[in-house]
């Protein structure tokens, strides 16, 4: 499959911004994060599972099944809010946008919000994952790109993303193998629940490693490139937004866009992050170039100062 991508034509927006590309990717260094580091390698995670205890693990594992209990309750408000319906939001043009959904999530769960996307005025749709989301980012990067390549040849038009969770990685992956065809068929990435990894849920982190056993970790590796990733951003090739809950218990670390461009989800699950009502609202917004109103929407609000700060 990736053979088929590095056939692909590439035309515009990628043209003449070649050397803007590696001229932003040879000065990037491995970012800092205040608080911890970045896992950036299989036998690392492995350690950290292992190395755990029985205490953590009990946490963490806890931590899930609550996450998992705010999740349904959250799917379940997205029906009821007027965002469902394409009320109280700005509207778009009809651009298309593709959604790329989180761990071991179906197309299925994802299904209201990308509705509640249509009825905003744009093609949304899933990309074609099917069943569960488990292959691994550099995997998932060769299957996708061809898709997105033809969505995009067929609408004419750049796509806008919406990943979440694992779904971010799998879009850093894409962007990473492929950067000329990423750039030719993507013009807005918005990352939900997708921050450059410092801490994970050891429990989640053990899944994750079971399902891709017999990997060599390819994704690990790749981690080490992502500090390309804010001066990317910071070029332009690429818009960048990103969506995180104030209180995720499955991944924390920093996020990718530009301060201005990274709202906060009070009090969030992880798991339906991607189907929150107030997500759907952010994206609405976000793709429309307009503010959310925090005044009405206080859920919703970009980092505060001291924080930007910190």
């Amino acid at each position: 499959m990736s053979g088929g991508v590095e056939r692909l034509a590439v035309s515009d927006p990628w043209a003449g911004k070649r050397q803007m590309w590696d001229e932003a990717t040879k000065v990037a260094e491995f970012p800092e994060i205040s608080g911890g580091k970045f896992i950036s390698s299989k036998d690392e995670l492995w350690s950290d599972v292992l190395t755990a205890g029985p205490i953590r693990l009990f946490k963490d594992s806890a931590g899930i099944s609550r996450d998992f209990i705010k999740a349904f309750s959250e799917m379940r408000q997205l029906r009821r809010d007027p965002v469902f319906a394409g009320v109280g939001v700005p509207h778009g043009d009809g651009s298309p946008v593709r959604v790329l959904g989180g761990f071991t999530s179906s197309q299925a769960h994802y299904f209201d919000a990308t509705s509640a996307i249509c009825k905003a005025n744009y093609g949304a749709e899933t990309l074609p994952w099917g069943f569960a989301n488990v292959l691994s980012p550099p995997k998932m990067a060769d299957y996708m790109m061809p898709v997105l390549w033809k969505a995009k040849r067929e609408s004419g038009k750049r796509l806008k993303l919406v990943v979440h969770s694992i779904g971010g990685y799998d879009a850093f992956a894409m962007m990473l193998k492929y950067p000329e065809q990423f750039v030719d068929s993507v013009e807005h990435v918005v990352t939900v629940g997708s921050p450059i990894p410092r801490d994970l849920n050891t429990a989640l982190a053990f899944g994750y490693l079971v399902c891709n056993f017999f990997e060599e970790g390819e994704e690990f590796a790749m981690s080490q490139q992502l500090g390309t990733i804010k001066p990317i951003v910071e070029s332009g090739l690429v818009k960048f937004s990103s969506i995180e809950s104030s209180a995720d218990p499955m991944v924390r670390g920093q996020h990718f866009s530009l301060d201005g461009d990274h709202y906060i989800i009070e009090d969030a699950s992880h798991g339906a992050l991607g189907m929150n009502r107030h997500t759907v609202r952010a994206i609405e917004h976000i793709f429309a170039g307009e503010e959310v109103d925090s005044t009405i929407y206080p859920n919703i609000h970009h980092p505060a100062p001291a924080l930007l700060a910190a």
